[in-house]
């Protein structure tokens, strides 16, 4: 059928629409609603579903008309859309397009390309034309061309004759080439007559130079120090120990020397037992040794003050102990008692010395009881020794993680670290066991802060590192 077979004629109103009831509907409600029903259903809806599966099946668009396009045949739309499909098929498709023009050049480049060569042969110069008319010369010189060479031995040079008859001197020395070294940011060579020197730059090798096995020697020397540092710091310790032993006895020396009036032979015990701490502490260390020397000296010095002897001989006259010591008075104190002194120190009768009588100054140790062990001096042999110790060294082990690192980098705690750069030496050290994995992942430390070390690496790590951080103080 064709879509004007389809149309809803003035015929098919006048038999079926309401035009056709009379003007008064005399039926039931259903009855008078078919009335008006009757053209939709009977007529307008089998022509119209007629009409829309006309258009949509196969050859719907042959049924549609169109207006004449020029250049493409068919006057409905099925006849169109073929004659648009015949032209289309014969055009190319983007993707041949961008494949052919992917074979082109671009026209800068083809400009630049050469279109004519010309030679001139009088000044021996080729012109290289390009594609946009720009050119260039390249002289070739060939009227310089040597046609004919001499020796002058006299200036040791070869004398070249030109093909334009004029004449060229080049010295042999121009064939040799002085030198053919070139410095690294190791080696630095020299020139001396005629003598090339090599030289190591000064701070020039790193320990990426160095053989694993100098490397390793190192670090072990490094971590030999470290124990010989703590060592000494223990003997520095047990040095001290020493030292305030020998004063505790030299004190108690002195004091034995103060109450000497009651018992000479204690305070002789007393010398004997400051004579032996000091002999004890000169066993240790030279500062130890100083100090039992100093402590025997204060011995010696409370025996003279006790008993009027040094060492078992008695002080001489010249000595500052002489007849000014605790058994002199003693015995004088006893001589008056035997000569019936009657008073003495508000005491009367036959008086006998005893504790009170004389005071530390009276003997010459006025500084023996009120002298704090801060207070106390140290001998010049001392101070000199403690100078030249050596500053405090510190090791702590840490560990470096393996899933620590966060963009080739790792903090850890490290205690004692100052974030004053200058303030110390850092020095880490990777144990035995992680030697290879620290230098085959360029481990190293980088950054400080207070109780806190930064490590980069140039590869992370697989596996954890233990790595032994020596802390030395700096001294300004």
């Amino acid at each position: 059928m064709s879509l004007t077979d389809y149309k809803i004629t003035d015929s098919a109103i006048a038999q079926k629409g309401v035009i056709a009831a009379p003007d008064k509907l005399t039926g039931t409600a259903a009855q008078n609603k078919a009335v008006f029903d009757r053209l939709i259903r009977e007529t307008v809806q089998e022509l119209f579903n007629g009409l829309i599966d006309a258009l949509s099946g196969e050859d719907g668009a042959a049924e549609i008309g169109t207006t004449a396009i020029a250049g493409i045949a068919g006057g409905d739309v099925q006849t169109v859309l073929r004659s648009l499909k015949t032209i289309l098929d014969t055009k190319s498709t983007r993707a041949d397009v961008t494949s052919a023009l992917s074979l082109k050049s671009d026209k800068s480049v083809t400009d630049l390309h050469i279109k004519s060569v010309s030679f001139n042969a009088v000044t021996g110069a080729f012109t290289f034309t390009r594609q946009d008319g720009s050119f260039t010369v390249i002289d070739t010189a060939l009227e310089k061309v040597a046609t004919n060479w001499r020796y002058d031995a006299l200036t040791q040079s070869l004398i070249l004759t030109l093909a334009d008859g004029s004449a060229q001197s080049i010295p042999l020395s121009a064939f040799v080439t002085e030198t053919e070294f070139q410095d690294s940011d190791q080696i630095e060579f020299s020139v001396r007559n005629h003598c090339v020197t090599a030289s190591i730059k000064t701070g020039s090798i790193t320990d990426s130079m160095l053989s694993s096995a100098l490397a390793a020697q190192l670090r072990g020397y490094v971590i030999t120090a470290s124990n010989s540092a703590t060592s000494a710091a223990q003997s520095v310790t047990a040095a001290e120990v020493y030292k305030n032993t020998a004063n505790q006895k030299a004190a108690d020396a002195a004091a034995s020397a103060s109450n000497a009036s009651n018992s000479a032979s204690a305070a002789a015990q007393s010398a004997t037992a400051a004579s032996t701490s000091a002999s004890s502490a000169s066993t240790s260390e030279t500062n130890a040794a100083n100090s039992a020397a100093s402590a025997e000296n204060s011995a010696k010095d409370s025996e003279a003050w006790a008993v009027g002897q040094r060492s078992g001989a008695d002080v001489p006259s010249t000595d500052a102990a002489y007849h000014n010591n605790a058994k002199y008075w003693a015995e004088q104190a006893e001589q008056s008692a035997n000569a019936r002194v009657t008073s003495f120190n508000g005491r009367t009768g036959a008086v006998t010395p005893q504790s009170g009588d004389y005071t530390a100054a009276m003997v010459g140790l006025g500084s023996v009881n009120n002298t704090s062990d801060l207070n106390k001096p140290v001998s010049t042999a001392t101070q000199t020794a403690l100078n030249a110790k050596q500053n405090k060294i510190k090791r702590v082990t840490v560990t470096l993680s393996a899933s620590g690192w966060s963009s080739k980098t790792q903090s850890v705690t490290v205690t004692g670290v100052s974030a004053t750069e200058t303030a110390q030496l850092i020095q880490p050290v990777p144990a035995s066991a992680s030697r290879s994995a620290y230098e085959a992942a360029g481990v190293r430390a980088t950054a400080q802060a207070t109780n806190r070390l930064t490590f980069s690496c140039d590869s992370v790590p697989t596996s954890s590192l233990t790595v032994y951080v020596v802390i030395t103080e700096v001294s300004a």
